[in-house]
Protein backbone atom coordinates (compact mmCIF):
# COMPACT_ATOMS: atom_id res chain seq x y z
CA UNK A 1 0.00 0.00 0.00
CA UNK A 2 3.26 1.89 0.07
CA UNK A 3 1.44 4.17 -3.17
CA UNK A 4 -1.12 5.39 -0.34
CA UNK A 5 -1.21 8.74 1.53
CA UNK A 6 -3.07 7.22 4.89
CA UNK A 7 -3.99 10.68 5.86
CA UNK A 8 -5.41 11.20 2.92
CA UNK A 9 -7.15 8.01 2.68
CA UNK A 10 -8.38 7.99 5.85
CA UNK A 11 -9.94 11.87 5.13
CA UNK A 12 -11.29 10.67 1.82
CA UNK A 13 -13.38 8.11 3.96
CA UNK A 14 -14.64 10.84 6.32
CA UNK A 15 -15.87 12.72 3.51
CA UNK A 16 -17.83 9.96 1.82
CA UNK A 17 -19.16 9.18 5.79
CA UNK A 18 -20.37 13.16 5.46
CA UNK A 19 -21.79 12.67 1.78
CA UNK A 20 -24.01 9.13 3.05
CA UNK A 21 -25.54 11.37 5.61
CA UNK A 22 -25.96 13.82 3.53
CA UNK A 23 -27.91 11.75 0.72
CA UNK A 24 -30.09 9.84 3.17
CA UNK A 25 -29.02 10.51 7.09
CA UNK A 26 -27.29 7.40 7.66
CA UNK A 27 -23.70 6.58 7.99
CA UNK A 28 -21.39 3.79 6.20
CA UNK A 29 -22.03 0.09 7.52
CA UNK A 30 -21.30 -2.10 5.77
CA UNK A 31 -20.86 -3.05 1.75
CA UNK A 32 -23.85 -5.31 1.96
CA UNK A 33 -26.20 -2.50 3.80
CA UNK A 34 -27.09 1.07 3.48
CA UNK A 35 -26.47 3.25 0.27
CA UNK A 36 -23.53 1.06 -0.87
CA UNK A 37 -25.94 -2.29 -1.31
CA UNK A 38 -28.56 -0.48 -3.17
CA UNK A 39 -26.32 1.25 -5.72
CA UNK A 40 -23.48 -1.42 -6.00
CA UNK A 41 -24.35 -4.92 -4.74
CA UNK A 42 -26.08 -5.66 -8.26
CA UNK A 43 -23.08 -6.27 -10.26
CA UNK A 44 -22.18 -10.05 -8.53
CA UNK A 45 -25.95 -10.94 -9.78
CA UNK A 46 -24.77 -9.14 -13.29
CA UNK A 47 -21.96 -11.33 -13.77
CA UNK A 48 -23.57 -14.81 -12.66
CA UNK A 49 -26.54 -13.89 -15.11
CA UNK A 50 -23.53 -13.36 -18.15
CA UNK A 51 -22.24 -16.46 -17.17
CA UNK A 52 -25.29 -18.21 -17.86
CA UNK A 53 -26.17 -16.62 -20.92
CA UNK A 54 -23.01 -17.46 -22.29
CA UNK A 55 -22.67 -20.71 -21.31
CA UNK A 56 -19.17 -20.96 -22.77
CA UNK A 57 -18.42 -24.42 -21.13
CA UNK A 58 -20.70 -25.73 -23.89
CA UNK A 59 -18.58 -23.72 -26.97
CA UNK A 60 -16.38 -25.94 -29.48
CA UNK A 61 -14.37 -24.74 -32.08
CA UNK A 62 -16.33 -25.15 -34.35
CA UNK A 63 -18.38 -22.50 -32.86
CA UNK A 64 -15.84 -20.31 -33.80
CA UNK A 65 -16.69 -17.72 -37.04
CA UNK A 66 -20.25 -18.77 -36.66
CA UNK A 67 -21.64 -16.17 -35.20
CA UNK A 68 -22.85 -17.90 -32.17
CA UNK A 69 -20.21 -16.82 -29.37
CA UNK A 70 -20.87 -13.42 -30.73
CA UNK A 71 -24.66 -13.72 -30.03
CA UNK A 72 -23.83 -15.38 -26.47
CA UNK A 73 -21.78 -12.08 -25.73
CA UNK A 74 -24.68 -9.45 -26.46
CA UNK A 75 -26.92 -11.71 -24.90
CA UNK A 76 -24.56 -11.46 -21.57
CA UNK A 77 -24.66 -7.58 -22.23
CA UNK A 78 -27.79 -6.98 -22.94
CA UNK A 79 -29.05 -7.81 -19.29
CA UNK A 80 -32.43 -6.36 -17.79
CA UNK A 81 -34.08 -8.44 -15.78
CA UNK A 82 -35.89 -5.52 -14.01
CA UNK A 83 -35.77 -2.08 -13.01
CA UNK A 84 -33.65 -3.05 -10.04
CA UNK A 85 -30.92 -5.52 -11.92
CA UNK A 86 -29.48 -4.16 -15.19
CA UNK A 87 -26.19 -3.59 -16.56
CA UNK A 88 -24.88 -0.63 -16.40
CA UNK A 89 -20.82 -2.04 -16.37
CA UNK A 90 -21.17 -1.12 -20.19
CA UNK A 91 -23.14 0.88 -22.39
CA UNK A 92 -25.66 -1.07 -24.22
CA UNK A 93 -28.51 0.61 -23.71
CA UNK A 94 -29.79 3.74 -26.44
CA UNK A 95 -28.84 6.54 -24.43
CA UNK A 96 -28.41 10.14 -25.63
CA UNK A 97 -24.64 10.88 -26.42
CA UNK A 98 -23.95 7.55 -25.60
CA UNK A 99 -22.65 4.85 -28.14
CA UNK A 100 -23.77 1.30 -28.01
CA UNK A 101 -21.28 -1.02 -27.78
CA UNK A 102 -24.14 -3.66 -28.60
CA UNK A 103 -24.47 -1.78 -31.85
CA UNK A 104 -21.24 -1.37 -32.49
CA UNK A 105 -20.92 -5.02 -32.41
CA UNK A 106 -23.67 -6.45 -34.54
CA UNK A 107 -22.35 -3.57 -37.05
CA UNK A 108 -18.90 -4.32 -37.11
CA UNK A 109 -18.44 -7.78 -36.04
CA UNK A 110 -21.61 -9.15 -37.43
CA UNK A 111 -20.01 -11.18 -40.19
CA UNK A 112 -16.98 -11.81 -41.65
CA UNK A 113 -13.02 -12.09 -40.74
CA UNK A 114 -13.13 -9.62 -38.12
CA UNK A 115 -15.75 -11.99 -36.45
CA UNK A 116 -14.13 -15.10 -36.87
CA UNK A 117 -10.65 -13.74 -35.13
CA UNK A 118 -13.02 -11.84 -32.14
CA UNK A 119 -15.24 -14.86 -31.49
CA UNK A 120 -11.80 -16.89 -31.39
CA UNK A 121 -10.28 -14.17 -28.88
CA UNK A 122 -13.02 -15.00 -26.86
CA UNK A 123 -13.16 -18.32 -27.43
CA UNK A 124 -9.53 -18.89 -25.98
CA UNK A 125 -10.04 -16.47 -22.88
CA UNK A 126 -12.86 -18.47 -21.43
CA UNK A 127 -11.95 -21.81 -22.51
CA UNK A 128 -8.28 -20.66 -21.32
CA UNK A 129 -6.68 -21.38 -24.58
CA UNK A 130 -4.17 -18.59 -24.50
CA UNK A 131 -3.39 -16.62 -21.27
CA UNK A 132 -4.85 -13.64 -20.62
CA UNK A 133 -2.58 -10.86 -21.45
CA UNK A 134 -2.03 -12.43 -24.91
CA UNK A 135 -6.04 -12.31 -25.22
CA UNK A 136 -6.76 -8.84 -23.74
CA UNK A 137 -3.74 -7.18 -26.28
CA UNK A 138 -5.30 -9.21 -29.12
CA UNK A 139 -8.86 -7.90 -28.95
CA UNK A 140 -7.13 -4.29 -28.14
CA UNK A 141 -5.94 -4.78 -31.87
CA UNK A 142 -8.86 -6.12 -32.96
CA UNK A 143 -11.40 -3.75 -31.82
CA UNK A 144 -9.54 -0.58 -30.61
CA UNK A 145 -9.69 0.32 -26.66
CA UNK A 146 -12.67 -0.53 -25.99
CA UNK A 147 -11.75 -0.49 -21.83
CA UNK A 148 -15.27 -1.14 -20.39
CA UNK A 149 -16.46 -3.90 -22.95
CA UNK A 150 -13.17 -5.53 -23.03
CA UNK A 151 -12.48 -5.30 -19.04
CA UNK A 152 -16.36 -6.72 -18.36
CA UNK A 153 -15.45 -9.60 -20.26
CA UNK A 154 -12.30 -10.08 -18.00
CA UNK A 155 -14.79 -9.52 -15.17
CA UNK A 156 -16.97 -12.55 -16.15
CA UNK A 157 -14.58 -14.65 -17.00
CA UNK A 158 -13.27 -14.50 -13.30
CA UNK A 159 -13.78 -11.67 -10.69
CA UNK A 160 -10.84 -12.38 -8.63
CA UNK A 161 -8.56 -11.15 -11.33
CA UNK A 162 -10.30 -9.11 -12.91
CA UNK A 163 -12.86 -6.27 -12.79
CA UNK A 164 -15.03 -3.86 -14.90
CA UNK A 165 -14.11 -0.30 -15.35
CA UNK A 166 -15.32 3.21 -16.12
CA UNK A 167 -12.66 5.36 -16.78
CA UNK A 168 -13.53 8.70 -16.29
CA UNK A 169 -15.19 7.78 -12.77
CA UNK A 170 -12.58 5.85 -11.69
CA UNK A 171 -9.59 8.61 -12.93
CA UNK A 172 -10.77 10.95 -10.54
CA UNK A 173 -11.45 8.64 -7.70
CA UNK A 174 -8.07 7.72 -7.98
CA UNK A 175 -7.14 11.71 -8.21
CA UNK A 176 -9.18 12.14 -4.96
CA UNK A 177 -6.50 9.67 -3.34
CA UNK A 178 -3.38 10.92 -5.26
CA UNK A 179 -3.59 7.46 -7.05
CA UNK A 180 -1.35 8.16 -10.09
CA UNK A 181 -3.05 5.75 -12.50
CA UNK A 182 -5.12 6.89 -15.20
CA UNK A 183 -7.55 5.11 -17.60
CA UNK A 184 -8.74 6.77 -19.74
CA UNK A 185 -7.53 5.72 -23.51
CA UNK A 186 -4.89 3.61 -22.35
CA UNK A 187 -6.59 0.40 -22.56
CA UNK A 188 -3.64 -2.42 -22.22
CA UNK A 189 -2.67 -5.63 -20.27
CA UNK A 190 -0.09 -3.31 -18.46
CA UNK A 191 -2.69 -0.23 -17.65
CA UNK A 192 -5.15 -2.63 -16.75
CA UNK A 193 -3.09 -4.61 -14.25
CA UNK A 194 -1.96 -1.36 -12.96
CA UNK A 195 -6.07 -0.49 -11.90
CA UNK A 196 -6.59 -3.60 -10.52
CA UNK A 197 -3.65 -2.91 -8.26
CA UNK A 198 -4.89 0.49 -7.45
CA UNK A 199 -8.29 -1.08 -6.44
CA UNK A 200 -6.42 -3.60 -4.57
CA UNK A 201 -4.50 -1.11 -2.73
CA UNK A 202 -7.76 0.44 -1.54
CA UNK A 203 -8.79 -2.61 -0.64
CA UNK A 204 -6.09 -3.45 2.02
CA UNK A 205 -6.53 0.43 2.95
CA UNK A 206 -10.29 0.09 3.71
CA UNK A 207 -9.41 -3.49 5.98
CA UNK A 208 -6.53 -1.86 7.69
CA UNK A 209 -6.64 1.39 8.31
CA UNK A 210 -10.52 1.37 9.14
CA UNK A 211 -11.20 -1.78 10.23
CA UNK A 212 -13.62 -2.47 7.53
CA UNK A 213 -14.58 -6.21 7.32
CA UNK A 214 -15.05 -8.42 4.35
CA UNK A 215 -14.31 -6.53 2.02
CA UNK A 216 -14.20 -7.87 -1.21
CA UNK A 217 -12.02 -6.57 -4.37
CA UNK A 218 -15.64 -5.74 -5.89
CA UNK A 219 -16.19 -3.69 -2.56
CA UNK A 220 -12.99 -1.53 -3.09
CA UNK A 221 -14.09 -1.22 -6.66
CA UNK A 222 -17.42 0.00 -5.42
CA UNK A 223 -16.25 2.62 -3.06
CA UNK A 224 -14.46 3.84 -5.64
CA UNK A 225 -17.22 4.69 -7.57
CA UNK A 226 -19.33 5.75 -5.05
CA UNK A 227 -16.70 8.46 -3.93
CA UNK A 228 -17.29 10.42 -7.16
CA UNK A 229 -20.76 9.44 -7.73
CA UNK A 230 -22.36 10.24 -4.46
CA UNK A 231 -21.06 13.83 -4.81
CA UNK A 232 -22.48 13.91 -7.79
CA UNK A 233 -25.71 12.83 -6.82
CA UNK A 234 -26.05 14.95 -3.63
CA UNK A 235 -25.38 17.51 -6.13
CA UNK A 236 -28.26 17.06 -8.39
CA UNK A 237 -30.70 16.37 -5.82
CA UNK A 238 -29.83 20.03 -4.66
CA UNK A 239 -30.52 21.40 -8.05
CA UNK A 240 -33.74 19.50 -8.21
CA UNK A 241 -34.55 20.72 -4.93
CA UNK A 242 -34.83 17.64 -3.34
CA UNK A 243 -32.72 17.19 0.55
CA UNK A 244 -33.43 13.36 0.86
CA UNK A 245 -34.12 10.87 -1.52
CA UNK A 246 -37.39 10.15 0.21
CA UNK A 247 -38.26 13.58 -1.60
CA UNK A 248 -38.16 11.96 -4.68
CA UNK A 249 -40.88 9.14 -3.82
CA UNK A 250 -43.29 12.13 -2.88
CA UNK A 251 -43.30 13.70 -5.87
CA UNK A 252 -43.57 10.58 -8.04
CA UNK A 253 -46.67 9.51 -5.97
CA UNK A 254 -48.11 12.76 -6.75
CA UNK A 255 -47.24 12.48 -10.49
CA UNK A 256 -48.95 8.75 -10.63
CA UNK A 257 -51.94 10.30 -8.30
CA UNK A 258 -52.68 12.99 -10.80
CA UNK A 259 -52.75 10.75 -13.85
CA UNK A 260 -54.67 7.68 -11.94
CA UNK A 261 -57.70 10.94 -11.09
CA UNK A 262 -57.01 11.47 -14.81
CA UNK A 263 -57.62 8.52 -16.24
CA UNK A 264 -60.85 7.73 -13.71
CA UNK A 265 -62.36 11.05 -14.91
CA UNK A 266 -62.36 10.21 -18.46
CA UNK A 267 -63.77 7.23 -17.09
CA UNK A 268 -66.29 8.54 -14.80
CA UNK A 269 -64.72 5.82 -12.17
CA UNK A 270 -63.24 6.32 -8.92
CA UNK A 271 -59.40 5.82 -7.97
CA UNK A 272 -60.18 2.86 -6.65
CA UNK A 273 -61.86 0.94 -9.68
CA UNK A 274 -59.34 2.70 -11.93
CA UNK A 275 -56.82 0.31 -9.84
CA UNK A 276 -58.87 -2.81 -9.47
CA UNK A 277 -59.84 -2.93 -13.27
CA UNK A 278 -56.21 -2.53 -13.67
CA UNK A 279 -56.60 0.88 -16.34
CA UNK A 280 -52.82 1.15 -15.18
CA UNK A 281 -51.58 -2.12 -16.81
CA UNK A 282 -48.92 -4.01 -16.22
CA UNK A 283 -48.29 -2.61 -12.03
CA UNK A 284 -49.13 -5.02 -9.38
CA UNK A 285 -49.76 -2.34 -7.06
CA UNK A 286 -49.88 1.39 -6.63
CA UNK A 287 -46.46 0.91 -5.33
CA UNK A 288 -44.69 -0.58 -7.73
CA UNK A 289 -46.07 2.36 -9.79
CA UNK A 290 -44.17 5.11 -7.67
CA UNK A 291 -41.44 2.65 -6.89
CA UNK A 292 -41.47 2.41 -11.49
CA UNK A 293 -41.40 6.07 -11.78
CA UNK A 294 -38.61 6.90 -9.12
CA UNK A 295 -36.53 4.01 -11.69
CA UNK A 296 -37.33 5.75 -14.60
CA UNK A 297 -36.03 9.28 -13.45
CA UNK A 298 -32.65 7.46 -12.06
CA UNK A 299 -32.66 6.05 -15.63
CA UNK A 300 -33.08 9.92 -17.17
CA UNK A 301 -30.68 11.06 -14.86
CA UNK A 302 -33.22 13.63 -14.25
CA UNK A 303 -33.65 14.58 -17.81
CA UNK A 304 -36.34 15.00 -20.03
CA UNK A 305 -36.92 11.89 -22.27
CA UNK A 306 -37.80 13.71 -25.32
CA UNK A 307 -35.59 17.27 -24.78
CA UNK A 308 -32.94 15.80 -22.20
CA UNK A 309 -33.50 18.96 -20.35
CA UNK A 310 -32.98 19.15 -17.03
CA UNK A 311 -36.48 18.40 -15.22
CA UNK A 312 -37.72 19.91 -12.11
CA UNK A 313 -39.66 17.97 -9.38
CA UNK A 314 -43.08 19.14 -9.09
CA UNK A 315 -43.22 20.05 -5.01
CA UNK A 316 -45.09 22.20 -2.57
CA UNK A 317 -44.60 25.78 -2.64
CA UNK A 318 -42.68 25.48 -6.15
CA UNK A 319 -44.49 27.35 -8.70
CA UNK A 320 -45.66 25.40 -11.58
CA UNK A 321 -43.06 25.72 -14.69
CA UNK A 322 -42.44 24.33 -18.20
CA UNK A 323 -39.56 22.35 -16.82
CA UNK A 324 -41.95 20.55 -14.34
CA UNK A 325 -42.07 16.65 -14.64
CA UNK A 326 -44.84 15.08 -16.14
CA UNK A 327 -45.75 11.41 -17.35
CA UNK A 328 -45.85 10.68 -20.99
CA UNK A 329 -46.72 8.08 -22.80
CA UNK A 330 -44.69 7.10 -25.86
CA UNK A 331 -47.71 6.09 -27.66
CA UNK A 332 -50.72 8.10 -27.00
CA UNK A 333 -53.21 6.03 -27.73
CA UNK A 334 -51.70 3.10 -25.75
CA UNK A 335 -51.88 2.58 -21.52
CA UNK A 336 -49.88 4.01 -19.07
CA UNK A 337 -48.00 0.77 -18.74
CA UNK A 338 -44.53 -0.31 -17.89
CA UNK A 339 -43.70 -0.01 -20.96
CA UNK A 340 -45.16 2.88 -22.68
CA UNK A 341 -44.50 5.65 -20.49
CA UNK A 342 -41.16 8.09 -19.51
CA UNK A 343 -40.82 11.23 -18.10
CA UNK A 344 -41.00 14.25 -20.02
CA UNK A 345 -40.89 18.12 -19.28
CA UNK A 346 -44.34 19.24 -19.03
CA UNK A 347 -44.27 21.50 -22.50
CA UNK A 348 -42.54 18.84 -24.03
CA UNK A 349 -45.72 16.93 -23.05
CA UNK A 350 -47.73 19.23 -24.27
CA UNK A 351 -46.02 20.13 -27.38
CA UNK A 352 -45.45 16.29 -28.48
CA UNK A 353 -49.86 15.68 -28.53
CA UNK A 354 -50.46 12.76 -30.15
CA UNK A 355 -46.53 12.15 -32.41
CA UNK A 356 -44.86 9.58 -32.26
CA UNK A 357 -41.46 10.38 -30.02
CA UNK A 358 -39.24 10.24 -33.18
CA UNK A 359 -41.18 12.44 -35.06
CA UNK A 360 -41.15 14.72 -31.97
CA UNK A 361 -37.78 14.14 -31.68
CA UNK A 362 -36.79 14.90 -35.09
CA UNK A 363 -38.41 18.44 -34.46
CA UNK A 364 -36.24 19.24 -31.17
CA UNK A 365 -33.31 18.29 -33.07
CA UNK A 366 -34.14 20.49 -35.90
CA UNK A 367 -34.89 23.54 -33.54
CA UNK A 368 -31.65 22.83 -32.23
CA UNK A 369 -29.49 23.07 -35.35
CA UNK A 370 -31.46 25.06 -37.35
CA UNK A 371 -30.69 24.92 -41.27
CA UNK A 372 -27.59 22.65 -40.44
CA UNK A 373 -30.17 20.01 -40.02
CA UNK A 374 -31.85 20.32 -43.32
CA UNK A 375 -29.77 17.27 -44.99
CA UNK A 376 -30.80 15.01 -42.41
CA UNK A 377 -34.62 16.20 -42.92
CA UNK A 378 -35.16 17.14 -46.08
CA UNK A 379 -38.76 16.97 -46.45
CA UNK A 380 -39.07 18.90 -43.19
CA UNK A 381 -37.33 21.47 -45.23
CA UNK A 382 -39.82 21.72 -48.10
CA UNK A 383 -38.16 19.26 -50.52
CA UNK A 384 -39.62 17.92 -53.73
CA UNK A 385 -40.65 14.40 -54.29
CA UNK A 386 -40.25 12.82 -57.71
Amino acid sequence: MEELDQSLFIKAFKKFNADLQAYNGSEFVSFSAGVPAQWESYKPAIRRIALKRLNAEAWTADDIGSGRILANIINAIEIKENQDLRNNLVPWEPRYNQPSETSWLRGELGTGPARQKFERHVFDLFREQREPAVVLEDLVDLIGRRYSLIAYLFFVFDDSRFLPIGTTTFDKAFDQLAIEVRTTGRCSWSNYQDFIAAVRSVQAGLTDWLGIKDVRLIDAHSYLWLLVRLPQKIEQMRQQGMKRPGDLKTAMIGLAQGVISRVGNANGQSVERVVKNKELFGFSSMEAFYDFLCKAWEEQNGQCALTRLPMLLPQKGRPVTELVASIDRKDSAGHYSPDNIQLTCWFANRWKGTQADYEFSVLIDILRRGEEAEGDYPLHFGAFTE
